[in-house]
């Protein structure tokens, strides 16, 4: 603790007369008592005053405690690489994860600096701690980089410290989430970007997202969105496949239009067996691809073998039990049965 402070919203001095002026009254009031009492509790009863009246004249006076500490803490610089499957990529003869983790092994990231400290994380898709000595360790499969929410993320885990500066290791191939640029424009922390690979266009077909049910029922039409991004490739039909196994379920075409191109295509299937089941998404490999990795993404997808079923039972056929009931028979996943009071004894039940 460094500073310690009472104030008070009116004057010292009449603070302290009034305080000496109440000692005396509760002295006075119990230097006699009817009965008379013993002195030990005299003296109980003239401190219990005193306390309270004192009590009642610090509320009056609205005393502000004021308590304030000071700490020193480092400046924080943050070092973020990309550990995407893009990074296992071979440039001029040489792995760019192997030139990432050559460059974080520089001194001046391992040297204790008197004015900053080095924060290390790995991101692709998610961001998280790294620690220097576990560099060997980090593998470089990750599906896709989204590198708005790793800065995003890393704003979260600073709130509590002081970020000064970011340091990017990174090939720049953005293929997930928010566009960084727009996102970078109002970042208050400056960020310097150390670029692996060669500074050229390269041509990518990248499956960047699929949603879909994570719970469905055998025999029910389930669909699934795939989002799919092209660069380099205009003037091109692509072929997109929904597989389970080796056979294919549905697949649908695409047209890419320009040199950047991204798009969302819906497919369907229908599971007939119950049980936790996988899929996969592929589109097929172009000729001088980037990378056939993302080209491919599995999903996965809970079956059960009926509807949920469902006993309603309303007090009366009104217009709350029609409303209820459209909305309970747009849902394909519930079965429910339906008792309608008729009077004490009897329910109307379906036909």
């Amino acid at each position: 603790m460094e500073n310690f402070n009472l104030e008070l919203q009116g004057n010292w001095i009449l603070f302290i007369l009034f305080f000496i002026c109440l000692i005396g009254f509760s002295i006075y009031v119990y230097r006699r008592t009817n009965p008379p009492v013993p002195n030990w509790l005299k003296k109980i009863l003239t401190f219990l005053r005193a306390v309270s009246l004192v009590i009642i004249l610090f509320i009056l006076f609205e005393p502000i405690l004021n308590l304030s500490w000071n700490r020193i803490e480092k400046p924080v610089i943050a070092v973020l690489l990309d550990s995407s499957a893009s990074m296992s990529l071979t440039d001029d003869g040489k792995i760019r994860s192997e030139k990432a983790k050559a460059i974080m092994q520089y001194d001046f990231f391992q040297t204790d600096f008197d004015d900053k400290e080095f924060e290390f994380y790995q991101f692709s898709d998610n961001l998280a701690p790294l620690h220097l000595n576990q560099l060997d360790s980090v593998q470089f499969n990750r599906d896709g980089t989204d590198i708005t929410k790793a800065l995003k993320m890393l704003s979260e885990k600073s709130i509590d410290s002081y970020l000064q500066g970011i340091v990017l290791i990174t090939d720049g191939i953005h293929n997930l989430g928010e566009n960084p640029v727009r996102y970078v424009e109002e970042f208050d922390t400056p960020i310097f970007t150390i670029a692996i690979g060669k500074a050229m266009e390269q041509k990518d077909i990248v499956i960047s997202k699929i949603t879909s049910n994570q719970i469905t029922y055998a025999n029910n039409k389930v669909p699934v969105d795939v989002t799919v991004q092209a660069y380099g490739y205009p003037d091109q039909r692509i072929e997109i496949n929904l597989l389970k196994d080796t056979e294919v379920i549905d697949s649908k075409y695409i047209e890419v239009g320009k040199d950047i191109f991204e798009t969302r295509v819906q497919l369907h299937f229908t599971p007939i067996e119950p049980g936790f089941q996988k899929y996969r998404i592929q589109i097929p490999v172009l000729e001088n691809e980037l990378t056939s990795i993302n080209n491919q993404k599995n999903f996965y997808i809970k079956v059960l073998r009926s509807k949920m079923k469902l006993l309603f039972i309303s007090g009366g056929p009104d217009a709350d039990f029609k409303f209820i009931k459209r909305s309970l028979e747009a849902d394909q996943n519930i079965d429910v049965d339906y008792w309608v009071l008729k009077n004490n004894r009897e329910f109307y039940q379906e036909p």
